[in-house]
């Protein structure tokens, strides 16, 4: 785990800086979208849907965080939202 929660944190990635990682974790019962600072402050939930988020990345300049949104549809291309 990234953090001391019992929940599962996974998939994280690196802001470009080294300063902050993003991640999916399931700590409310659904994946969702988490930041934290590189030493494990600050810890924020960034998206708060009904779906299952997680697979995130950065934007080169660090400002927005891709993931990929499961629609819960088969065979389709799984859908890629941002958050800032």
């Amino acid at each position: 785990n990234l953090t001391n929660h019992p929940s599962i944190d996974a998939a994280p990635s690196w802001s470009g800086d080294g300063r902050h990682i993003a991640f999916g974790s399931n700590r409310t019962g659904r994946w969702d979208i988490y930041t934290m600072r590189a030493d494990g402050t600050n810890l924020r939930r960034r998206t708060h849907t009904l779906r299952t988020e997680g697979g995130t990345a950065f934007s080169p300049d660090g400002r927005y965080i891709a993931y990929g949104l499961n629609i819960d549809k088969p065979k389709e291309i799984t859908p890629i939202a941002v958050v800032d």
